[in-house]
Protein backbone atom coordinates (compact mmCIF):
# COMPACT_ATOMS: atom_id res chain seq x y z
CA UNK A 1 0.00 0.00 0.00
CA UNK A 2 0.84 3.41 -0.67
CA UNK A 3 0.06 6.86 1.25
CA UNK A 4 -1.00 9.58 -1.16
CA UNK A 5 0.08 13.29 -0.06
CA UNK A 6 -2.95 13.73 2.56
CA UNK A 7 -1.54 10.52 3.66
CA UNK A 8 -4.11 8.49 2.85
CA UNK A 9 -3.28 4.85 2.05
CA UNK A 10 -4.05 4.46 -1.79
CA UNK A 11 -4.80 0.68 -3.23
CA UNK A 12 -2.87 -0.67 -6.31
CA UNK A 13 -5.35 -1.90 -9.39
CA UNK A 14 -5.71 -5.50 -9.61
CA UNK A 15 -5.88 -7.26 -13.11
CA UNK A 16 -8.33 -10.59 -12.58
CA UNK A 17 -7.81 -12.62 -15.76
CA UNK A 18 -11.63 -14.56 -16.11
CA UNK A 19 -11.44 -17.72 -17.84
CA UNK A 20 -14.07 -20.64 -19.33
CA UNK A 21 -13.28 -24.30 -19.95
CA UNK A 22 -13.60 -24.51 -24.00
CA UNK A 23 -17.38 -25.94 -24.87
CA UNK A 24 -17.99 -27.63 -27.86
CA UNK A 25 -21.24 -26.89 -29.52
CA UNK A 26 -20.32 -28.49 -33.04
CA UNK A 27 -18.48 -31.84 -33.51
CA UNK A 28 -17.42 -33.47 -36.22
CA UNK A 29 -19.19 -36.60 -36.87
CA UNK A 30 -17.58 -39.38 -37.33
CA UNK A 31 -17.94 -40.01 -40.93
CA UNK A 32 -19.16 -37.45 -43.71
CA UNK A 33 -19.68 -38.90 -47.17
CA UNK A 34 -18.44 -37.09 -50.38
CA UNK A 35 -19.35 -37.22 -53.74
CA UNK A 36 -16.20 -36.88 -56.38
CA UNK A 37 -16.00 -33.55 -57.79
CA UNK A 38 -18.54 -32.10 -55.24
CA UNK A 39 -18.24 -29.75 -52.51
CA UNK A 40 -17.84 -30.34 -49.02
CA UNK A 41 -18.14 -28.60 -45.67
CA UNK A 42 -16.52 -29.31 -42.36
CA UNK A 43 -18.04 -27.62 -39.36
CA UNK A 44 -17.06 -26.83 -35.82
CA UNK A 45 -18.14 -24.58 -33.01
CA UNK A 46 -16.91 -24.06 -30.04
CA UNK A 47 -16.47 -20.98 -27.48
CA UNK A 48 -14.42 -20.33 -24.41
CA UNK A 49 -12.42 -18.09 -22.55
CA UNK A 50 -10.24 -17.06 -24.34
CA UNK A 51 -11.50 -17.38 -27.66
CA UNK A 52 -10.19 -20.52 -29.11
CA UNK A 53 -8.91 -20.70 -32.25
CA UNK A 54 -9.10 -23.74 -35.02
CA UNK A 55 -6.44 -25.25 -37.22
CA UNK A 56 -6.67 -28.12 -39.22
CA UNK A 57 -5.30 -31.65 -40.04
CA UNK A 58 -5.02 -33.53 -42.66
CA UNK A 59 -4.29 -36.82 -41.82
CA UNK A 60 -2.35 -35.48 -38.96
CA UNK A 61 0.02 -32.34 -41.15
CA UNK A 62 -1.14 -28.99 -40.92
CA UNK A 63 -3.80 -27.21 -43.66
CA UNK A 64 -3.18 -24.26 -45.05
CA UNK A 65 -5.64 -22.09 -46.50
CA UNK A 66 -5.42 -22.42 -50.45
CA UNK A 67 -8.26 -22.23 -53.12
CA UNK A 68 -8.12 -26.11 -52.62
CA UNK A 69 -9.18 -25.61 -49.01
CA UNK A 70 -10.38 -22.66 -47.65
CA UNK A 71 -10.98 -22.23 -44.02
CA UNK A 72 -13.08 -19.43 -42.63
CA UNK A 73 -14.56 -17.84 -39.48
CA UNK A 74 -18.14 -17.25 -39.52
CA UNK A 75 -18.98 -13.45 -39.39
CA UNK A 76 -22.08 -13.87 -37.94
CA UNK A 77 -20.70 -16.68 -35.52
CA UNK A 78 -17.31 -16.48 -34.69
CA UNK A 79 -17.40 -19.19 -32.45
CA UNK A 80 -18.10 -21.07 -35.73
CA UNK A 81 -14.94 -22.52 -38.39
CA UNK A 82 -15.48 -24.15 -41.48
CA UNK A 83 -13.18 -26.06 -43.71
CA UNK A 84 -14.63 -26.24 -47.55
CA UNK A 85 -13.04 -28.45 -50.32
CA UNK A 86 -14.86 -26.66 -53.31
CA UNK A 87 -13.66 -29.98 -55.39
CA UNK A 88 -13.73 -33.01 -53.96
CA UNK A 89 -10.91 -35.71 -55.63
CA UNK A 90 -10.34 -39.02 -54.30
CA UNK A 91 -7.16 -38.36 -52.89
CA UNK A 92 -8.79 -36.43 -50.18
CA UNK A 93 -10.24 -39.65 -48.62
CA UNK A 94 -8.86 -39.39 -44.83
CA UNK A 95 -9.29 -38.16 -41.47
CA UNK A 96 -9.66 -34.73 -40.83
CA UNK A 97 -9.06 -32.81 -37.33
CA UNK A 98 -10.28 -29.68 -36.13
CA UNK A 99 -7.88 -28.87 -32.94
CA UNK A 100 -9.90 -26.13 -31.17
CA UNK A 101 -6.90 -24.28 -28.76
CA UNK A 102 -7.23 -21.65 -26.50
CA UNK A 103 -4.00 -21.23 -24.95
CA UNK A 104 -5.58 -23.30 -21.99
CA UNK A 105 -6.83 -25.68 -23.22
CA UNK A 106 -6.69 -27.74 -26.20
CA UNK A 107 -9.54 -30.11 -27.52
CA UNK A 108 -9.56 -32.39 -30.63
CA UNK A 109 -12.79 -33.60 -33.04
CA UNK A 110 -11.78 -35.82 -36.15
CA UNK A 111 -14.19 -37.11 -38.94
CA UNK A 112 -13.07 -39.52 -41.86
CA UNK A 113 -13.89 -38.37 -44.94
CA UNK A 114 -15.31 -40.85 -47.79
CA UNK A 115 -15.45 -39.92 -51.61
CA UNK A 116 -17.54 -41.81 -53.58
CA UNK A 117 -18.24 -41.79 -57.02
CA UNK A 118 -21.58 -41.51 -58.54
CA UNK A 119 -22.73 -44.30 -60.75
CA UNK A 120 -22.05 -44.34 -64.13
CA UNK A 121 -22.52 -45.81 -66.99
CA UNK A 122 -19.79 -47.15 -69.43
CA UNK A 123 -21.15 -49.13 -72.03
CA UNK A 124 -23.48 -47.93 -75.01
CA UNK A 125 -26.88 -49.05 -74.59
CA UNK A 126 -29.30 -48.17 -77.36
CA UNK A 127 -32.00 -46.36 -76.95
CA UNK A 128 -34.34 -48.54 -79.29
CA UNK A 129 -33.72 -52.44 -79.67
CA UNK A 130 -35.23 -54.81 -81.98
CA UNK A 131 -35.65 -58.69 -81.28
CA UNK A 132 -37.71 -61.19 -83.20
CA UNK A 133 -40.75 -62.29 -80.76
CA UNK A 134 -39.61 -66.23 -79.60
CA UNK A 135 -36.34 -65.45 -79.54
CA UNK A 136 -34.21 -63.91 -76.77
CA UNK A 137 -34.02 -60.38 -75.51
CA UNK A 138 -30.68 -58.97 -73.87
CA UNK A 139 -30.09 -55.89 -72.40
CA UNK A 140 -26.43 -55.64 -70.80
CA UNK A 141 -25.46 -52.75 -68.85
CA UNK A 142 -21.61 -52.19 -67.68
CA UNK A 143 -21.12 -49.30 -64.68
CA UNK A 144 -18.90 -47.61 -62.69
CA UNK A 145 -19.06 -46.69 -59.01
CA UNK A 146 -19.21 -48.37 -55.73
CA UNK A 147 -21.42 -51.14 -54.41
CA UNK A 148 -24.18 -50.07 -56.73
CA UNK A 149 -27.74 -51.27 -56.32
CA UNK A 150 -29.37 -51.73 -58.99
CA UNK A 151 -33.25 -51.95 -59.75
CA UNK A 152 -35.13 -52.94 -62.96
CA UNK A 153 -38.43 -51.90 -64.24
CA UNK A 154 -40.60 -52.56 -67.50
CA UNK A 155 -43.00 -49.40 -68.02
CA UNK A 156 -42.58 -47.47 -64.79
CA UNK A 157 -43.24 -50.97 -62.99
CA UNK A 158 -40.55 -52.97 -61.59
CA UNK A 159 -40.02 -56.28 -63.05
CA UNK A 160 -40.77 -60.01 -61.19
CA UNK A 161 -38.31 -62.13 -62.27
CA UNK A 162 -38.59 -65.61 -62.78
CA UNK A 163 -36.89 -68.31 -65.43
CA UNK A 164 -38.12 -66.90 -68.52
CA UNK A 165 -36.93 -63.06 -67.28
CA UNK A 166 -34.08 -62.62 -65.30
CA UNK A 167 -30.90 -60.55 -64.56
CA UNK A 168 -27.31 -62.46 -65.02
CA UNK A 169 -24.14 -60.72 -63.02
CA UNK A 170 -21.18 -61.25 -65.55
CA UNK A 171 -18.26 -59.36 -63.89
CA UNK A 172 -17.97 -56.56 -60.92
CA UNK A 173 -20.79 -53.85 -62.09
CA UNK A 174 -21.33 -55.88 -65.37
CA UNK A 175 -25.69 -56.62 -65.34
CA UNK A 176 -27.11 -58.18 -68.32
CA UNK A 177 -31.63 -58.46 -68.26
CA UNK A 178 -32.51 -61.61 -70.14
CA UNK A 179 -35.61 -62.30 -71.56
CA UNK A 180 -36.33 -65.84 -73.13
CA UNK A 181 -39.19 -66.75 -75.46
CA UNK A 182 -39.73 -63.07 -76.30
CA UNK A 183 -43.57 -61.92 -76.11
CA UNK A 184 -45.08 -59.40 -77.89
CA UNK A 185 -46.09 -58.14 -74.37
CA UNK A 186 -42.62 -58.05 -73.56
CA UNK A 187 -42.25 -54.73 -75.38
CA UNK A 188 -42.04 -51.35 -73.60
CA UNK A 189 -39.90 -49.07 -71.69
CA UNK A 190 -37.47 -50.48 -69.69
CA UNK A 191 -35.31 -48.43 -66.92
CA UNK A 192 -32.50 -49.44 -64.35
CA UNK A 193 -32.49 -47.38 -61.40
CA UNK A 194 -28.94 -47.44 -59.86
CA UNK A 195 -27.91 -45.80 -56.48
CA UNK A 196 -25.13 -45.80 -54.15
CA UNK A 197 -23.61 -43.67 -51.88
CA UNK A 198 -22.66 -41.00 -54.78
CA UNK A 199 -25.69 -40.61 -55.65
CA UNK A 200 -28.73 -42.11 -58.33
CA UNK A 201 -28.82 -42.80 -62.10
CA UNK A 202 -31.20 -43.69 -64.29
CA UNK A 203 -31.11 -45.28 -67.59
CA UNK A 204 -33.70 -46.26 -70.52
CA UNK A 205 -34.25 -47.96 -73.54
CA UNK A 206 -37.37 -48.86 -75.20
CA UNK A 207 -37.43 -52.73 -76.85
CA UNK A 208 -39.42 -53.59 -79.42
CA UNK A 209 -40.91 -56.90 -80.88
CA UNK A 210 -40.44 -57.44 -84.59
CA UNK A 211 -43.54 -60.22 -85.44
CA UNK A 212 -44.39 -62.01 -88.31
CA UNK A 213 -47.68 -61.82 -89.90
CA UNK A 214 -49.48 -65.18 -90.43
CA UNK A 215 -48.61 -66.59 -94.47
CA UNK A 216 -50.95 -69.26 -95.72
CA UNK A 217 -48.01 -71.85 -97.04
CA UNK A 218 -50.93 -74.06 -98.26
CA UNK A 219 -54.49 -73.45 -98.86
CA UNK A 220 -57.51 -75.39 -98.44
CA UNK A 221 -57.89 -77.51 -101.44
CA UNK A 222 -60.64 -76.99 -103.89
CA UNK A 223 -60.33 -80.31 -106.06
CA UNK A 224 -63.15 -82.82 -106.44
CA UNK A 225 -61.43 -85.57 -105.13
CA UNK A 226 -59.92 -83.77 -101.43
CA UNK A 227 -63.13 -82.53 -100.87
CA UNK A 228 -65.50 -85.32 -101.27
CA UNK A 229 -66.24 -87.34 -97.94
CA UNK A 230 -67.25 -90.77 -97.94
CA UNK A 231 -69.97 -91.17 -95.02
CA UNK A 232 -68.91 -92.85 -92.01
CA UNK A 233 -65.41 -93.06 -93.20
CA UNK A 234 -61.76 -90.64 -92.05
CA UNK A 235 -62.02 -87.79 -93.94
CA UNK A 236 -59.83 -84.49 -93.22
CA UNK A 237 -58.87 -81.19 -94.21
CA UNK A 238 -55.62 -79.31 -93.51
CA UNK A 239 -53.76 -76.26 -94.45
CA UNK A 240 -50.45 -75.25 -93.43
CA UNK A 241 -49.25 -71.81 -92.32
CA UNK A 242 -46.39 -70.23 -90.16
CA UNK A 243 -46.08 -66.56 -88.48
CA UNK A 244 -44.35 -65.26 -85.33
CA UNK A 245 -45.70 -66.01 -82.67
CA UNK A 246 -47.29 -69.23 -84.05
CA UNK A 247 -51.04 -68.34 -85.15
CA UNK A 248 -53.50 -70.25 -83.96
CA UNK A 249 -56.48 -71.69 -86.53
CA UNK A 250 -60.08 -71.50 -86.11
CA UNK A 251 -62.51 -73.71 -88.60
CA UNK A 252 -65.60 -72.11 -89.84
CA UNK A 253 -68.44 -74.68 -91.00
CA UNK A 254 -71.16 -72.54 -92.66
CA UNK A 255 -69.53 -69.40 -91.32
CA UNK A 256 -70.11 -70.96 -87.88
CA UNK A 257 -67.51 -71.15 -85.77
CA UNK A 258 -66.75 -75.18 -84.74
CA UNK A 259 -66.27 -76.43 -81.25
CA UNK A 260 -62.15 -77.23 -79.93
CA UNK A 261 -63.95 -79.97 -77.75
CA UNK A 262 -66.17 -82.42 -80.18
CA UNK A 263 -66.42 -86.28 -80.30
CA UNK A 264 -66.97 -85.54 -84.18
CA UNK A 265 -63.55 -84.46 -85.41
CA UNK A 266 -60.35 -83.84 -83.91
CA UNK A 267 -57.91 -80.62 -84.40
CA UNK A 268 -54.70 -81.54 -84.76
CA UNK A 269 -51.39 -78.63 -85.14
CA UNK A 270 -48.43 -79.95 -85.87
CA UNK A 271 -44.79 -78.38 -85.61
CA UNK A 272 -44.24 -77.78 -89.10
CA UNK A 273 -47.09 -75.60 -89.01
CA UNK A 274 -49.63 -77.93 -90.48
CA UNK A 275 -53.52 -77.51 -89.41
CA UNK A 276 -55.92 -80.61 -89.88
CA UNK A 277 -59.16 -81.01 -88.94
CA UNK A 278 -60.37 -84.75 -88.87
CA UNK A 279 -63.38 -86.62 -88.82
CA UNK A 280 -63.04 -90.13 -87.88
CA UNK A 281 -66.23 -91.38 -89.30
CA UNK A 282 -67.82 -88.61 -91.12
CA UNK A 283 -71.31 -87.77 -90.53
CA UNK A 284 -73.46 -86.23 -93.31
CA UNK A 285 -74.73 -83.77 -91.52
CA UNK A 286 -71.09 -81.85 -91.85
CA UNK A 287 -71.53 -81.68 -95.34
CA UNK A 288 -71.03 -78.21 -96.44
CA UNK A 289 -68.92 -74.97 -96.61
CA UNK A 290 -65.66 -75.09 -94.63
CA UNK A 291 -62.80 -72.24 -94.04
CA UNK A 292 -60.06 -71.73 -91.79
CA UNK A 293 -59.17 -68.30 -90.10
CA UNK A 294 -55.61 -68.03 -89.17
CA UNK A 295 -54.60 -65.32 -86.39
CA UNK A 296 -51.94 -63.89 -84.23
CA UNK A 297 -51.26 -60.93 -82.42
CA UNK A 298 -49.33 -59.69 -85.75
CA UNK A 299 -52.50 -60.13 -87.79
CA UNK A 300 -55.25 -62.38 -89.53
CA UNK A 301 -55.64 -63.80 -92.71
CA UNK A 302 -58.52 -66.39 -93.83
CA UNK A 303 -58.29 -69.15 -96.51
CA UNK A 304 -60.36 -69.63 -99.21
CA UNK A 305 -64.15 -71.30 -98.74
CA UNK A 306 -64.34 -74.70 -100.25
CA UNK A 307 -67.63 -77.36 -99.81
CA UNK A 308 -67.59 -80.57 -98.97
CA UNK A 309 -69.71 -83.25 -100.45
CA UNK A 310 -70.91 -86.29 -99.66
CA UNK A 311 -70.56 -89.87 -101.49
CA UNK A 312 -72.49 -92.59 -100.13
CA UNK A 313 -69.88 -95.61 -99.44
CA UNK A 314 -70.84 -98.96 -101.39
CA UNK A 315 -73.37 -101.39 -99.60
CA UNK A 316 -73.40 -104.98 -100.45
CA UNK A 317 -77.00 -106.31 -100.74
CA UNK A 318 -75.24 -109.90 -100.98
CA UNK A 319 -72.13 -111.69 -99.83
CA UNK A 320 -69.89 -112.40 -103.08
CA UNK A 321 -69.07 -116.22 -102.54
CA UNK A 322 -65.95 -116.90 -100.43
CA UNK A 323 -64.65 -119.58 -103.19
CA UNK A 324 -65.44 -119.92 -106.98
CA UNK A 325 -64.27 -123.40 -108.91
CA UNK A 326 -63.74 -122.97 -112.41
CA UNK A 327 -62.51 -125.65 -114.86
CA UNK A 328 -60.17 -125.25 -117.24
CA UNK A 329 -61.56 -123.42 -120.85
CA UNK A 330 -65.05 -122.54 -118.46
CA UNK A 331 -66.13 -118.24 -118.91
CA UNK A 332 -66.30 -116.65 -115.55
CA UNK A 333 -70.06 -115.44 -115.41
Amino acid sequence: QKKNKLGKQETEPVKVNVTAPIVVKTKLPETVDGILGEQTVLTVEAEGLPQPKVTWLFNGQPIKPSPKHKIETSKDNPNQTTLTIPKLDTPDTGKYTAVIDNGLEKIETTTTLNVHTKPKLESKLEPKLKFDITQQAQIPIRLSGENNTVSWYKDSQEIKFDKRIRVVTEEYNSYKLIIDDLRSEDKGTYSMIIKNKGGNLEIKTVLNVKEQKPQLLSDLSDSPAANTAKIGEKFFLEIRAQGKPRPQVTWLFNGQELSSNSSDYELIVTEDGTYRIVFNQFHERYLGEYQAIITSTAGTIRTKVIRVVGQQAPIFTQAPPKFIQIKTGEKLT
